[in-house]
C-alpha cells in the first residue's frame, strides 16, 4: 500500500494526504506536518492502538525486573517482620507461574488498553477545556487526536528505557533530574518534584502546543501558554500526589 491516500481527483490534477502511518513517522522528522493533516482529517484510532502496543511490550519486557524490585523493597522493608517477608517473597515467586503469567498478560492487556484510553481522554479535555478560553469552534476529535499523535513520544522513550532496566537491572529509570540523586527516598517530595521533570513529558507536551497553533490557530503565545500551565498542574500534582496522577 502506497504511504499516501487519494483523497480527490479534479480533472488531470490529484490532491493526495499522507496516511496515518506517514503521520506517525513525520511526528518525529517534520511534526507540523503531522499536524496540518490531522487539521485536514482528524484521526486517533492507531496512534491508540499504538500506544497501547508499546505500553504492552514495555510490561512485558520488565514485568521480570518489577517483580525483583519489589521483592527487594520486600526484603528491606523495616515494618515487616522475617516471616511476613518469607510470605510475601513466596507470593511473588508464585505469580511467575506460567498459568498466571497467561491470566497477567491477557488481563493486563484489556487493563493497558482502559488505562491509556483514559489518559487521553482525560488529557483531552483537559485541553479543550483551556482552548475553550481562546477558540470558540473547537473539534473534540481534533484535540483528541493532538493528543493521541504527541503521545506517541512513548516509542523513543521506551526504546531508551527497556534496554537500560535490562542493562542496570532495575525499573527505577528516569529522564529527568532524578537521575542524578538516585539514592534518594522515592517518597520525598523534591524528589517527586525531579522525576517529573521529564524530558519526554516535556517533548509531547511541546508537540501538544504546536498541534494547536497548526490545527486551530491559536497563537503560538497562547498554545504554548496552555501547555505550560498544564504541565506545571502536572508537576505539582505528582510531586504532592505521589505520582498518582501521569499524562506521559
Amino acid at each position: 500500500m502506497s504511504n499516501e491516500a487519494l483523497v480527490r481527483e479534479t480533472g488531470t490534477e490529484m490532491v493526495r494526504r499522507p496516511s496515518t502511518w506517514s503521520d506517525v513517522v513525520n511526528l518525529f522528522v517534520s511534526p507540523r506536518s503531522t499536524f496540518e493533516s490531522v487539521s485536514r482529517r482528524a484521526r486517533w484510532v492507531i496512534p491508540f492502538l499504538l500506544l497501547v502496543l508499546c505500553a504492552v511490550v514495555f510490561e512485558v519486557s520488565v514485568s521480570g525486573t518489577r517483580m525483583d524490585d519489589l521483592k527487594l523493597q520486600v526484603k528491606n522493608d523495616p515494618d515487616m517482620s522475617q516471616d511476613d517477608i518469607q510470605h510475601r517473597l513466596d507470593n511473588i515467586e508464585n505469580q511467575r507461574s506460567p498459568e498466571l503469567v497467561s491470566l497477567r498478560t491477557g488481563l493486563g492487556v484489556l487493563a493497558l488498553g482502559v488505562l491509556e484510553f483514559a489518559k487521553l481522554l482525560g488529557l483531552s479535555i483537559v485541553l479543550l477545556l483551556f482552548c475553550m478560553l481562546f477558540v470558540s469552534e473547537l473539534r473534540f476529535v481534533a484535540i483528541l487526536s493532538i493528543c493521541a499523535f504527541s503521545s506517541l513520544i512513548l516509542i523513543p522513550e521506551i526504546a531508551l528505557k527497556i534496554p537500560l532496566i535490562l542493562l542496570k537491572g532495575t525499573t527505577h529509570i528516569w529522564f529527568s533530574p532524578a537521575a542524578l540523586f538516585s539514592g534518594m527516598d522515592e517518597n520525598n517530595l523534591m524528589f517527586r518534584f525531579m522525576q517529573s521533570i521529564d524530558i519526554f513529558t516535556i517533548w509531547k507536551m511541546i508537540l501538544v502546543g504546536m498541534g494547536l497553533h497548526t490545527v486551530f490557530g491559536i497563537a503560538k503565545s497562547k498554545s504554548y501558554l496552555i501547555v505550560t500551565v498544564l504541565f506545571l498542574l502536572w508537576v505539582a500534582g505528582h510531586s504532592l500526589l505521589g505520582g498518582l496522577i501521569h499524562i506521559a
